[in-house]
């Protein structure tokens, strides 16, 4: 029987990246001044496809108060030198909505943000979740407290595995990239990241007899192909949920992080990495690859504003790595595909029991 790869996706509703407007509000090019002075004054300026800008104007840049109805937006508030400064509100055609603070058209200072039900309240530096913040989701659990540079900070205690405890290796790869606009550096702050990620996956999972250690951090180089740009437009418009599309993202993934080179055969493999190298459509937040019972990894991008939960995602994903489906209530059990419970019921680590001991008792 043919074999079939099964990639299981975290998911994160919350896409403000895709909501962050560029800055073609500056880019005046075949735009018309149909009404006042769109040079120093009060006018309205005129693009095509029925864009247009109706406000304030200084030295020919949108500066004071405006309101821009551009491609997939609406945005009403203040302006400084053509970009977005100072308080404003954005209504997107998706229907979310942000209102609060801008600085160099970035998110900054106070902000409210709504999608699809999911809520950020609190404060946000140059686009990140950063300071004091409410996330709240529609399955009512309500994430309160810091944020840093969009990564939400857990505050558990440090977990130790117990005398009984089956303890699962854990080789940490963080991939490095320098190419082109493509930058990404191994910091101390990285590496306390994934650290903080393991502590409170094990927070989730210290009643079912299982730990993951990490035995190794490691640098890793990503191998950009040279038709980086059309598996990128691929990766972004293709429904990954197909068996045999998920098969060749499995099969790209493995080449862009080399894991034939890096992975450890001893170990649950996890590869941190740019959100800008991989972004499969609807699924931005990392995945755990099934494709073999022996060889369970789990990818998870850097922390960013679209996944600001990834601590949550990766005890989510050591579930995939046992052998749990999604299962579970929304808001309540951890497996169940959205809603960021916390609760692993007794069959499921029962489930998780039965495949170890059936395809991962060589990582002892």
């Amino acid at each position: 029987m043919k074999k079939i790869s099964v990639i299981i996706f975290f998911v994160l509703l919350i896409n403000i990246n895709n909501f962050s407007p560029s800055f073609a509000e500056t880019i005046y090019n075949n735009a018309k001044c149909v009404k006042g002075n769109c040079m120093n004054g009060e006018g309205v300026l005129n693009f095509p496809n029925g864009k247009k800008y109706t406000g304030s104007f200084k030295k020919g840049l949108f500066n004071g108060t405006g309101s821009l109805l551009w491609d997939n937006y609406k945005y009403n508030g203040e302006y400084k030198n053509g970009k977005r400064d100072g308080y404003g509100k954005m209504i997107y055609s998706s229907g979310a909505i942000y209102e609060g603070y801008y600085k160099d058209s970035k998110h900054h200072g106070e902000g409210f943000f709504s999608q699809s039900g999911i809520i950020y309240k609190g404060t946000y530096e140059y686009g990140n979740f950063h300071g004091e913040g409410t996330l709240t989701f529609p399955s009512g659990v309500v994430e309160k407290g810091q944020f840093v540079k969009s990564k939400f900070i857990r505050k558990v205690e440090k977990i130790a595995p117990r005398s009984n405890s089956i303890i699962l290796p854990v080789q940490i790869n963080i991939v490095q990239v320098n190419k082109g606009n493509l930058i990404s550096i191994t910091t101390n702050e990285t590496i306390e990241n994934v650290k903080a990620d393991i502590n409170y996956a094990n927070y989730l999972w210290k009643d079912t007899g299982f730990y993951f250690k990490i035995i190794d951090i490691k640098n890793t180089d990503a191998v950009i192909p040279k038709d980086f740009q059309k598996k990128m437009k691929w990766i972004k418009k293709t429904n990954f949920k197909k068996s045999n599309e998920s098969d060749k993202l499995n099969k790209y993934t493995r080449k862009l992080f080399n894991h034939k080179k890096y992975r450890n055969k001893k170990a649950i493999n996890i590869y941190y990495y740019l959100p800008d190298l991989l972004q499969p459509k609807g699924f931005k937040c990392g995945w755990a690859s099934m494709k073999s019972k022996k060889d369970r990894w789990v990818v998870l991008p850097l922390p960013y504003v679209d996944c600001p939960l990834g601590s949550w995602g990766l005890a989510h994903e050591f579930g995939h790595v046992l052998g749990i489906h999604h299962v579970g209530k929304e808001g309540k059990d951890l497996m169940a595909e959205t809603g960021w419970g916390k609760n692993i019921p007794i069959s499921e680590v029962s489930t998780a029991l039965k495949f170890y001991e059936k395809n991962l008792n060589h990582l002892k």
